[in-house]
């Protein structure tokens, strides 16, 4: 982020500078007039410097452009390019700005402002937000193109002694450089998806994903569904929404999940785009009649030990928050797994939990060997249950712990003994060292 100040002082300091500046008398025959001419010298030395910093500090003006320099790097040969930029400033009053090209190119004709920043009003609570948008033609060659443009800033300024007015001007230059290239670039990147978590029949369902194609051409997919039960053993419906996103573009996917067909009870969704790589596997989402009482909860925490050295208990805490409009009886299941394959299934005792609380919910794990486990746990409540969360424990043959604490322990004994040993033979060579006659 580039930033930039500019200071303007005041007139009225000028005029203590020419007209408030003392004279100075000097009496050679008395000392203690000249000490106190240089005092208050002195003092009126420090009192203008004291205005001026104040008058310089009352009003600077600083500007912020982030980001300050832009790079398009492999835009395609007619193809698109964008980023968004800030230009920002500390005025708490409104200032004008106004964007000049200093380049005369025809590179200039490829590059718009969205809004164009001619005489747009921003301040420190209004910083103007906006997008640098490139069009390459077809007929481009490929290679490096650059221009700097340049933001000024003007801002009247009252004087507090006056009704006239100053203007301070400032500028701020920005350089955008852009390598064309013929060769294609695919690839996208997804920032964030959002499911519903509860609807009404006959309402749908309400997808949101975020994404930004990465690549220098067009991003033409589609963003596909599947519904399946609870417990994902049959499939309930299908469907897709096909989109085309621009080079670099970030984009906001709408998808409206039709719940019509569903009755009420509780489906999982996975969604996926091929090309952004995007697979959701575990999204849910809970259907209900009109004027029926929401029932929804949430594992809101699994807390499993990392390490356990030996084959004793492991204990697995879940805690369970009911976020819906009745009381609810739950229980916590989790199902223990090594190396792909199911070990035990663990359920805890069941329990009331009133609406708006939280319970907790303990198991406990001991296996018949060591070695790395996985921990998916979840939460029944009523005919409901949670997304599973996953854990990991790992069980360590404490008696080869112990060997590898040992071996090294002993290994330390004996360099302890050397080193005494050595040091006992340097303190006999010593004493029996015969002492040199002094000189």
């Amino acid at each position: 982020m580039k930033k930039i100040t500019n200071m303007t002082m005041k007139n009225n300091s000028q005029d203590i500078l020419n007209n408030g500046q003392p004279r100075q008398t000097i009496h050679s025959q008395n000392k203690d007039s000249q000490a106190s001419n240089f005092c208050k010298l002195f003092f009126t030395a420090s009192l203008l410097i004291g205005l001026l910093l104040f008058c310089a500090t009352s009003f600077a003006l600083e500007l912020g452009l982030s980001p300050g320099d832009i790079n398009f790097d492999h835009v395609l040969n007619g193809g698109y390019a964008e980023v968004a930029y800030t230009l920002s400033t500390d005025s708490v009053d409104n200032i004008t700005i106004n964007l000049y090209n200093l380049n005369d190119s025809s590179v200039n004709d490829w590059i718009t402002y969205d809004p164009v920043p001619s005489f747009v009003t921003i301040s420190q609570s209004q910083p103007l937000v906006g997008k640098i948008i490139v069009r390459v033609p077809s007929t481009a060659t490929n290679g490096n193109y650059s221009i700097m443009n340049k933001f000024t800033v003007l801002r009247p300024l009252t004087k507090s002694d006056s009704d006239t007015t100053a203007d301070i001007a400032l500028s701020m230059g920005q350089k955008i450089a852009i390598g064309v290239v013929s060769n294609k670039v695919s690839g996208c990147t997804v920032y964030s998806d959002s499911l519903q978590s509860q609807s009404i029949i006959g309402e749908d369902v309400v997808e949101r994903v975020f994404l930004r194609n990465d690549g220098n051409v067009n991003l033409d997919d589609a963003l596909t569904y599947t519904i399946y039960d609870v417990n994902k053993t049959s499939v309930i419906s299908q469907g897709s929404v096909q989109f085309s996103v621009l080079p670099t573009k970030i984009e906001t996917l709408p998808l409206n999940i039709p719940t019509s067909a569903l009755p009420t009870g509780q489906y999982v969704v996975s969604l996926a785009i091929k090309s952004c790589s995007l697979a959701r596997d575990n999204l849910q989402f809970t259907q209900f009649a009109p004027g029926e009482k929401v029932v929804q909860g949430e594992l809101t925490s699994l807390v499993v030990p990392v390490r356990v050295y030996n084959l004793t208990n492991a204990s697995i805490t879940g805690s369970f928050a009911n976020t819906g409009d009745i009381p609810v009886s739950a229980h916590m299941i989790t199902k223990v797994t090594q190396d792909g394959k199911i070990v035990t299934i663990l359920e805890s005792d069941a329990t009331s939990v009133d609406k708006a609380t939280t319970a907790t919910f303990v198991s406990s794990f001991s296996p018949k060997a060591w070695g790395k486990y996985q921990l998916d746990s979840y939460i029944v409540y009523n005919e409901y249950q949670t997304p599973k969360t996953t854990a990991y424990v790992n069980f360590i043959d404490d008696s080869a712990a112990s060997a590898s604490v040992g071996i090294s322990s002993g290994f330390i004994l004996k360099m302890l003994v050397l080193v005494v040993i050595v040091v006992l033979l340097v303190l006999i060579i010593v004493k029996r060292k015969p002492k040199s006659n002094a000189r």
